[in-house]
């Protein structure tokens, strides 16, 4: 594999991603390669919101005070959507394995930073420009993701797979909430006055 397979298989996420999906799946990589390729991705993914935030003067990068705190609240989504894309595939009737989803996620977000990239450039030349591809992307990026379920899952039904999609985000609501409170609960607060 070189850098025109990797580029090949970008254009091919775009013009048909359950290509790209098989593709990838066929790549038959072990979990803890593509747990460290996911990892990477996470800290990849900080480093262009720092260096984006910085050019940008962003208010949101200032109110989390460090890139670290960036990771872990990446990090912890990361996890979240991919278990949350595992549980909604497999009540819906998914038969796929968790190394595919792993590594179809994995390349969602080498996508992203790639989108990223281009908005901060975007960004830079035209604000205007900047908002826009982050709405194109927006869209391109959810037909993706339904494509990539639909073969993680081997539902042949992209309806099923926009299910998926929609009841992991219910899903990973749920999570949310249940992590906020617990993280409420652990703090320091009124419980503790005695």
């Amino acid at each position: 594999m070189n850098k025109s397979y990797w580029g090949d298989l970008v254009t091919l996420s775009l013009t048909d991603p359950a290509e790209a999906a098989r593709r990838l799946m066929a790549l038959g990589l072990r979990r803890d390669v593509l747990w460290l390729a996911l990892a990477l991705t996470a800290v990849l993914n900080t480093v262009i919101y720092t260096l984006s935030a910085m050019v940008s003067g962003s208010a949101a990068f200032n109110a989390l005070g460090s890139p670290f705190l960036y990771l872990g609240i990446m990090a912890a989504s990361l996890l979240a959507t991919l278990f949350s894309f595992y549980l909604a595939g497999r009540v819906l009737g998914g038969q796929g394995r968790f190394e595919d989803l792993l590594v179809a996620v994995t390349w969602l977000q080498v996508l992203r930073m790639a989108v990223q990239v281009i908005v901060l450039v975007l960004g830079i030349l035209s604000p205007a420009l900047g908002v826009a591809a982050v709405f194109a992307a927006m869209f391109i990026g959810l037909y993706i993701t339904v494509h990539f379920l639909n073969q993680v899952f081997h539902f042949n039904s992209l309806g099923r797979a926009a299910g998926a999609m929609l009841l992991s985000i219910v899903v990973m609501t749920v999570l949310m909430i249940l992590l906020l409170a617990l993280i409420g609960g652990i703090l320091p607060g009124d419980s503790l006055n005695v």
